[in-house]
């Protein structure tokens, strides 16, 4: 086994060399100087690999596949009739992992939320409302994320780590004798493992970009290597010198195993020169201290295939010391830069839990088919003993004496005692909340609150794997898209339909996309929050949250986004997007306003007083009228019994008087009474 530091010592004495003690001019940067380099990278880093880690991968990766690993007792001719079956625990977890990914990922619309880093400035929050459309185009379009991100996440719980190359892909095709742009989006290749090589000493946080070389090893069919060279103007070399110096990475052990293919590697066809037989191009990134990442291509690790430039050129986007690729891992285990993985983890276990499960199998098998022990040299069918078929007859020369029935015990509860707490202990530490825990703890299971106990350590288990990924592949991979959609991003209908989306004119005035707004300085961040493994538990907490907010800062209420709060509620509900409900909003008739009280009171007071003015003025008209016959009377000395029907209509006239005074009283109680209301809700009195 090579030790990690040698490794290390031995690729920067290599380095050394090739610079000399002291700096080397460019004209002695041969061939032969950058060659050496990607060949003692590539030599160094595999030799690493393949003594610590390729053994624990391909163990893994059995696992994943429902096998027994190459090596174990279950390969051997002691075993060859014993019962060999795996029980699927490891897959199961695994399944169970991904499920709730998904659910926690791709539960809404909105996959990610980019944020300015300064609030206040309008032009970053701008920027911000464009990128963000224009990343969940190509997200939704362009990159196929769904599967690369459960890709990624599956190699996380498999390897315990996860790679990819991000990149933009631009090709241009003559079609008449025009120019036409054929492709023109970003790309994120999800890297197997094992083609990503990277010094095992480097910083265990950030290895790819702290390590002094990363290797790429990328498959390509002989004739597109050679097409792929030609197309950037790199060198030119026959195809059979291709195929000869490509060929480094064949039968690949850790390929092999995941294929399920135990002689051919699945990407050496084995097929004779020509232009359709598979390759291996390196991409490297060397550091040359002092000066910075240098990148060049190379057929294996033989053939110079491309002049070595700085990495800026090449990825513009890149942020100082960065590099396209991006290694995520699945655990921390500190100060290690491959670390375990779940299936790792459970893998004692696992191998536990099949052997209890299979001498259970012999035993149920030996109890239901006996043990016969047979007298050499004695006349009996063997075969047919053997068969035991029910009402088969077996020939023997002495039943009694050349055969003897060997009574096997059968299995006691203890073994399925022992599979459940094996089982609990998987379950345990992977995070896993499934059916089975359930039944293995029926005690606390016949209440709901208990099974709420139950699931909260394993969401807690689950939400901790999730941050980890998200934290470590998920957000430094959106945030070299951001980038690289702000250097490269050319399409005008994409550009028109973002801006759109974005409402630029409405909410900032701005009607014409620049490279200044595009290229503003802003946060990425994966919609996933805690509670995410379980949709019931993020809508009661979305919900409490909206309610707090709404008893503590009432005025933050009208200043939600209502699109957003559907988008939430919906998506946790069950529904990508919730819009589908609702009616746009300019086919909404605007709704009357709520009639206030207040005005209410005023109009009923206002039919008040005209009721009371026409009162008053029809006693008005008859008191006159009855001053004007009461002056005739007297001049025409009438009778008494006229003077009489005089008293009465004067008796109807002050009836008439008293309840005019009486609506008085009431309209003046009535105006007080609203007064006394405006003053209680802030109103002028009028």
């Amino acid at each position: 086994m090579i030790d990690d530091l040698e490794l290390n010592e031995d690729f920067a004495a290599e380095l050394e060399a090739a610079q000399g003690e002291t700096e080397i001019d460019e004209a002695d940067r041969n061939e032969g100087y950058w060659l050496r380099l990607a060949r003692d990278a590539y030599q160094s880093s595999t030799d690493y690999l393949d003594a610590n880690i390729r053994q624990q991968w391909e163990k893994a990766i059995s696992h994943q596949n429902n096998e027994h690993a190459s090596g174990s007792k279950y390969h051997t001719d002691a075993y060859r009739l014993r019962s060999k079956t795996f029980r699927p625990k490891t897959r199961t977890n695994n399944i169970s992992a991904e499920a709730q990914l998904a659910r926690a990922v791709f539960g809404t619309q909105d996959l990610v939320s980019v944020t300015p880093i300064n609030d206040n400035d309008q032009m970053q929050n701008a920027s911000a409302d464009v990128l963000q459309q224009l990343l969940q185009y190509r997200l939704t379009h362009s990159v196929k994320w769904f599967l690369t991100v459960m890709g990624a996440y599956q190699d996380g719980r498999v390897y315990g780590v996860m790679a990819s190359y991000q990149s933009w892909e631009y090709e241009e095709t003559d079609e008449d004798g025009q120019t036409v742009v054929s492709v023109d989006k970003p790309i994120v290749d999800l890297l197997p493992p094992e083609n990503i090589r990277f010094d095992p000493s480097a910083d265990w946080r950030d290895p790819v970009n702290t390590s002094p070389y990363v290797v790429r090893l990328v498959p390509m069919y002989a004739g597109e290597a050679q097409a792929f060279a030609e197309r950037n103007g790199w060198r030119n070399y026959p195809i059979a010198s291709y195929i000869s110096s490509g060929r480094e990475a064949a039968d690949d052990k850790t390929r092999m195993e995941r294929e399920g293919t135990k002689r051919t590697d699945p990407a050496d066809d084995g097929s004779d020169i020509n232009t359709f037989e598979l390759i291996w191009l390196h991409e490297n990134f060397i550091r040359l201290p002092g000066e910075g990442d240098f990148v060049y291509w190379t057929i294996g690790d033989r053939l110079l295939l491309s002049d070595p430039i700085p990495i800026s050129e090449r990825y513009p986007h890149l942020m100082p010391g960065e590099r396209p690729i991006v290694l995520g891992i699945s655990l921390i285990e500190a100060h290690k830069n491959y670390p375990a993985s779940p299936t790792k983890l459970i893998e004692n276990l696992q191998e536990d839990v099949n052997e209890v499960a299979n001498q259970r199998f012999d035993n149920v098998k030996l109890v239901l088919n006996k043990r016969y022990f047979v007298r050499r040299g004695s006349e009996t069918d063997l075969q047919a003993l053997s068969r035991n078929s029910p009402g088969s007859s077996v020939v023997t020369k002495d039943p009694d004496n050349d055969i003897r029935i060997v009574d096997t015990n059968d299995v006691t509860s203890s073994s399925y005692q022992e599979q459940d707490r094996l089982d609990l202990s998987i379950d345990e530490i992977t995070g896993t909340f499934s059916q089975q825990s359930v039944q293995n703890n029926r005690n606390l299971n016949e209440t709901v609150g208990g099974m709420n106990l139950m699931s909260a350590g394993a969401d807690a288990i689950s939400e901790y794997g999730f941050l980890i990924f998200a934290e470590t592949w998920m957000e430094p991979v959106l945030r070299q898209l951001i980038r690289m959609e702000q250097f490269y991003e050319t399409d005008e209908t994409i550009l028109a339909i973002a801006a759109e989306k974005a409402q630029l004119f409405q909410k900032f005035g701005i009607d014409q996309l620049t490279d200044d707004l595009l290229r503003s300085e802003l946060t990425v961040t994966v919609n996933m929050g805690r509670g995410n493994t379980n949709p019931q538990v993020k809508l009661e907490r979305f919900s409490q949250g909206l309610q707090i907010l709404g008893g503590v800062l009432p005025g933050a209420i009208p200043r939600l986004d209502e699109d957003e709060v559907i988008k939430e509620i919906f998506g946790k509900s069950g529904y990508r997007d919730g819009q589908r409900f609702f009616k746009p909003a300019e086919e909404v008739k605007p709704q009357q306003p709520p009639v206030d009280q207040i005005a209410m009171e005023r109009l009923k007071l206002d039919q008040q007083r005209l009721q009371l003015d026409m009162q008053m003025a029809e006693a008005d008209r008859a008191m006159k009228y009855e001053i004007e016959m009461a002056k005739i009377a007297a001049n025409n000395d009438l009778k008494l019994k006229d003077l009489y029907e005089k008293l009465g209509l004067e008796r109807e006239k002050l009836a008439t008087t008293r309840q005019i005074e009486g609506t008085k009283l009431t309209l003046e109680q009535a105006e007080k009474a609203l007064q006394a209301t405006n003053l209680r809700q802030g109103y002028d009195t009028f």
